[in-house]
């Protein structure tokens, strides 16, 4: 009987949808923790016809591995080399650290659960799923381990030769956010930025409430090293655009590392145009911080900014000014007047410079949601070196590559050595005789019965005779 046949017989005995439902997940797990181990052992076998000379084989050894399916168990050769010194060859090759029993795949989950989640959740939620046993430190290490691989094939990804393009909205934009990072033993914690860009083209279409905005091609660098940063953003633009004689639109809050000069380097070459913007969300925000949201002043600020109109906006600010009560206000409201002075000139929107179809732009700090919320969140701090293997993370995410890079990383990771069909061909596996429960032989009942005239000084003898009393 097949496997098909055998899981058939099974699934016509059960008595509800979800116990055949779990029937099939349960005997296909199984048929693939049978067939992983019966691999394993073949790719020893292999490696048994490669190995050097001066090697000899000492026994074999078992080991158990998680997998996706469940835990595996198979059986490698140890050897010592003229050195006596002990490996496992196996083990090498698949590049299994001692100690170590997460596979591949498994890590793939931990990496992708844990930019939602916490550590702790993560492991918790593998465990539940397939009862896999993992710790939490397994998950904080594969996030470490893949964090900074997939970095660096992000990072690949954006130098890879393009056709470039000639677009007809550009848009960059940037900011940054504070991530809190601790320090070993009892050393305080500490803010570190992290700076975040966006380039995108821009597309509106309708108006109004009808108005629809789409950006396309849209990619997302995220990193703590500012200057290092804006060059992989000057190297992307190189690579995948022709900006000659194009204009590129520029937004951020205009703070310290994001002013307009900042961003004018961000442009490949000088036969480009750029167009800075103080971005709408911000300037608003500084606004109703000064003032506060329930100010009758606020609006009208709000509105000669909407106008553009620099003369009623300084008026009402002074205006707002005269109703405050303490020098705290007072020091937020001469800072606001600054601000509004030295960036003026940014705040006419698209429209106001004469650029139609463009809308707004802003969109850089509703996007900080994709790691603030999993790394800022109820007082969360991390290591320097956990920050930055979950930013990697997020940005590959977020350019839609997390997936591939994944993949591909860990296909670099775990080449196996090619085996011969004729040797799995070897190995044959029954595969309804291993799902089927083994039990020992009976051996019947057993009989028996005392002698009642044995020697009273054997043991029986002792025995009958106190019996008898």
């Amino acid at each position: 009987m097949d496997i098909v046949s055998d899981i058939w017989v099974k699934l016509v005995n059960s008595s509800s949808l979800f116990e055949a439902e779990e029937l099939v997940l349960r005997e296909m797990m199984q048929v693939a923790r049978l067939l992983m181990g019966r691999y394993l052992e073949a790719l020893d076998e292999q490696l048994l016809v490669e190995k050097k000379s001066t090697w000899k084989m000492v026994n074999r050894q078992a080991r158990t591995v998680n997998f996706a399916f469940g835990p595996v168990t198979f059986k490698r050769r140890y050897y010592c080399d003229s050195r006596g010194r002990g490996h496992f060859a196996l083990d090498e090759r698949l590049k299994l650290v001692r100690r170590k029993r997460v596979s591949p795949g498994l890590r793939m989950m931990m990496a992708k659960v844990c930019q939602v989640t916490t550590m702790r959740n993560t492991a918790d939620v593998i465990n539940l799923l397939l009862g896999s046993g993992v710790s939490v430190n397994a998950v904080m290490t594969a996030v470490h381990e893949l964090g900074e691989a997939v970095t660096a094939q992000s990072q690949a990804n954006e130098q890879k030769p393009a056709e470039r393009r000639v677009p007809k909205n550009l848009v960059i934009e940037g900011d940054a956010t504070m991530i809190k990072i601790k320090r070993k033993g009892k050393q305080p914690a500490y803010w570190h930025s992290a700076h975040h860009y966006r380039i995108y083209e821009k597309r509106v279409v309708g108006k109004g409430k009808e108005q629809s905005v789409y950006h396309l091609n849209q990619r997302d660098f995220i990193s703590f090293a500012h200057e290092s940063l804006k060059e992989r953003v000057r190297e992307y633009l190189t690579t995948h655009y022709d900006l000659a004689g194009q204009t590129v639109f520029m937004a951020s809050d205009g703070g310290p590392g994001y002013e307009p000069e900042s961003f004018f380097g961000l442009l490949p070459n000088r036969q480009t145009k750029g167009e800075f913007f103080i971005d709408r969300y911000h300037s608003l925000k500084k606004i109703q911080d000064c003032f506060g949201v329930n100010d009758p002043m606020t609006p009208a600020i709000e509105q000669a900014l909407r106008n553009y109109d620099y003369d009623g906006l300084m008026t009402r600010i002074d205006t707002g000014t005269s109703r405050l009560t303490t020098a705290a206000q007072y020091e937020a409201a001469d800072r606001l007047k600054a601000y509004f002075k030295r960036n003026w000139a940014y705040c006419a929107t698209p429209a106001q410079r004469g650029y139609v179809g463009l809308g707004l732009f802003g969109s850089i700090e509703s996007s900080h949601r994709s790691f603030t919320y999993r790394m800022k969140r109820q007082g969360k701090s991390w290591t320097i070196n956990g920050a930055k293997a979950m930013l990697g993370l997020v940005e590959a995410r977020k350019n839609g590559e997390l997936i591939q890079n994944l993949r591909t990383c860990l296909k670099q990771e775990t080449r196996l050595p090619k085996v011969p069909l004729t040797a799995l061909q070897r190995r044959r596996i029954s595969v309804p005789q291993y799902l089927k429960r083994t039990t020992k032989p009976s051996c019947g009942a057993l009989t028996g019965g005392f002698a009642l005239d044995a020697a009273t000084s054997s043991p029986i003898g002792h025995l009958v005779k106190s019996l008898s009393h």
